[in-house]
Parts: structure tokens; C-alpha cells; sequence
């Protein structure tokens, strides 16, 4: 079974970060501070900075490291998409055309496109090789959240209601939806291998379901605070899981609907939530102006 237990705190001396994430390579670490408008990107191994990127004028919404760990995406509410490479920290490209804040972005698989989603109502496909869009899906309604399948086939979108849609990547069409949660859904996650979705919801439940068969194979009832942040750990069972307003992060089981262990020592609200690569740390950032890493250990 899953146990994890405290690793390490890292001060951060008077701010807090919004989001925390672990690069693909599991090297570096990114630090979103929302107030100061900045990004930090750490090196995970010596914990130290190495790079502050402060060129921005509006608020900080999404990061996205790229599948091979050399560039950071970051989207805005000035509209604009830009793209780091993690060791100079200099800004290597801008994708820009959205009409409306980018809510979302997600580097595909194979790291040569990012998709895109946007209050004006678009998912907008661009190519990292020729900055430039290469793809337009319109949407009647704010689009909050789009992510790419592990295949790199498919994308899951997210607007302000009940409903997950998925597209097909190639033609831009909506092929199905997935149906069941009662208010709006507030956070979903691929499971790494690609099989499944879990998804949550201020109905105040956890539901899994099937990519292949679109069928839901499980709910769950939190009875207290949706989750705004679901992390998958290696074993594909098991996610991390961050309610709203809340100081402890929750591991659940998804094959009995159980939740297994409570990860406590913020003293303040967690913002945001990561696993490593290896499924052998999980990351986590608070108002409590803390960065906490927390290690496995199995039983």
C-alpha cells in the first residue's frame, strides 16, 4: 500500500506560491507567484534558483513543462501563450490570437504542438516548430481547462457546466461526452496509461471512468470540499487529491473509494499539488508561504 511521509520544507520567505510542478525528468521544480506576477524554476536536486522569469504585465493563469523537460508554456490574461527554455530562462517564443484569457494549456505527447483553451470560446492547436495556430475547435460557451490523452489522439475539455467533452484531435470533432456529474465539474486527470479519467466536481463527488467505453465505472462521495487538483500516482489506482480550502492533502484508492492517508503539516489553505515522475515525492505549495515535499515509503 501507499504511505507517504514529511521529506523536506522549503521557506519562501514572506509570499506563497499558487501551483507548484515537477518537470518531466523530475530535475527541476516551477514556482507560480501569482501576487508578484512571476515564475521561479528550482533545481529539484540542489534546491536552489536557478532562473526568475518577471516579464509580465497581467496575472499568471496555467504552467506546462514540455514532455522533454526543455521548455516551460505559460498562459495569461493578457492572452498571450509563451514559451521558456528551462535552462536560460529566456522567452523562446509567443503564440498569440486568443481573443479572450487562456485558461488552459497542454503540450501534446510528442511536444511539437500545445493546445489551447480560452474564455472566447475556442481550443486553438498550435505548432511549437512554426509558432503558429494550426488548428481551431469553436465552442459556444467559456472553455476552463483542455488536456491532451497520453496517445496523443484525443483532448478533454472542461466549460462552466456538468459535462467532460472529448475531441478527436485530427478532425476537431466533438466525439463524445461524459455525462453524470450533478454541478460543475472542477478538475480531471489521464491516467498515465491512458485507460481512464477521473474527474471531480462541486457535487461533491470523485467519478472514474472508462476512455474505451466512455462508461463510468465508479463514484465516489467526498462529503466535504470538491477537488480542484487530481494527481495520478504511478500505480494507476491511487490519486492525490486537493479539496478547496483546505490544509491536508488526501490519498484515495480508487478500487474500493477509500481514502488511505492524510498528508498533514500546512497550516494554511494548499494552492497547488505535484507527483514526480517516479511517483516517489509528492509537491506541494500553501498560503503558509511553504513549499513541503513528502517521500514514499513502502510498506
Amino acid at each position: 500500500s501507499k504511505y507517504y511521509k514529511p521529506l523536506k520544507v522549503f521557506q519562501l520567505s514572506s509570499r506563497y506560491a499558487s501551483s507548484v510542478k515537477f518537470s518531466p525528468d523530475g530535475t527541476k521544480i516551477v514556482l507560480l507567484f501569482l501576487s508578484q506576477k512571476t515564475i521561479e524554476i528550482w533545481d529539484a536536486k540542489l534546491e536552489k534558483k536557478m532562473h526568475v522569469l518577471s516579464d509580465y504585465s497581467s496575472t499568471i493563469d496555467k504552467l506546462q513543462f514540455s514532455p522533454d523537460s526543455t521548455f516551460i508554456a505559460s498562459c495569461s490574461y493578457d492572452r498571450i501563450i509563451r514559451l521558456f527554455d528551462i535552462n536560460s530562462g529566456v522567452e523562446q517564443l509567443r503564440l498569440e490570437g486568443h481573443t479572450n484569457i487562456v485558461k488552459s494549456i497542454c503540450f501534446s505527447p510528442d511536444g511539437k504542438n500545445i493546445v489551447s483553451a480560452s474564455l472566447d470560446g475556442t481550443i486553438r492547436i498550435w505548432s511549437v516548430q512554426f509558432g503558429q495556430e494550426i488548428k481551431r475547435i469553436k465552442y459556444l460557451g467559456f472553455l476552463l481547462d483542455v488536456k491532451y490523452s497520453p496517445n496523443g489522439e484525443q483532448l478533454i475539455s472542461l466549460a462552466n457546466d456538468t459535462i467532460i467533452r472529448i475531441w478527436d484531435v485530427k478532425s476537431g470533432d466533438m466525439i463524445d461526452t461524459l455525462k453524470g456529474h450533478k454541478s460543475q465539474v472542477s478538475a480531471t486527470q489521464f491516467s498515465r496509461d491512458g485507460l481512464f479519467i477521473v474527474s471531480s466536481s462541486s457535487d461533491e463527488t470523485i467519478r472514474l471512468w472508462d476512455i474505451t467505453s466512455r462508461a463510468q465505472l465508479k463514484q465516489f462521495y467526498l462529503n466535504y470540499n470538491m477537488i480542484i487538483n487530481i494527481q495520478f500516482l504511478e500505480d494507476e489506482q491511487t490519486i492525490v487529491a486537493l479539496h478547496n480550502h483546505d490544509k491536508i492533502l488526501r490519498l484515495w484508492d480508487l478500487k474500493t473509494g477509500t481514502e488511505i492517508q492524510q498528508l498533514q503539516g500546512h497550516n494554511k489553505n494548499i494552492t497547488g499539488i505535484d507527483v514526480s515522475p517516479d511517483g516517489n515525492i509528492i509537491v506541494s505549495s500553501s498560503i503558509d508561504e511553504t513549499i513541503r515535499l513528502w517521500t514514499l515509503v513502502n510498506n
